[in-house]
């Protein structure tokens, strides 16, 4: 196995996930600190999970050609970290999907409406 092969797919997948996760639950704050307009979003959310999808998809090409690839010269390669921040990824984009399942949407308030407490 290539350590470092592997190491560098496992990173394309976080940053894919990272890609997925900001353009599906943190668009809104991004096009806020970017000031985009409503196109400008929709084309932040298409372009970050473009993005998302072919990193993760190179990414798991290339670690997957990094294991079956046979080198002894990797051995101090280490691959704990990678893995952790891949983990963290995944349980961070579960988290709040399952989040946004689960909370109230409620309407926004249109011009002229009032709260009624």
């Amino acid at each position: 196995m290539n350590k470092r092969t592997v190491r560098l797919g496992l990173n394309l997948i976080s940053a894919g996930i990272v890609a997925i996760t900001l353009s599906t639950f943190f668009n809104s704050d991004v096009t806020q600190l970017l000031s985009l307009t409503i196109s400008g979003q929709r084309r932040f959310i298409v372009f970050g999970l473009f993005c998302g999808g072919l990193c993760s998809g190179l990414g798991i090409m290339i670690a997957l050609a990094g294991a079956l690839n046979s080198r002894a010269d990797s051995r101090d390669i280490r691959l704990l970290r990678s893995m952790l921040v891949l983990i963290v990824a995944i349980l961070l984009f579960f988290t709040l999907f399952f989040r946004s399942i689960n909370s109230p949407q409620q309407p926004p308030l249109r011009p002229g409406e009032t709260i009624i407490i």
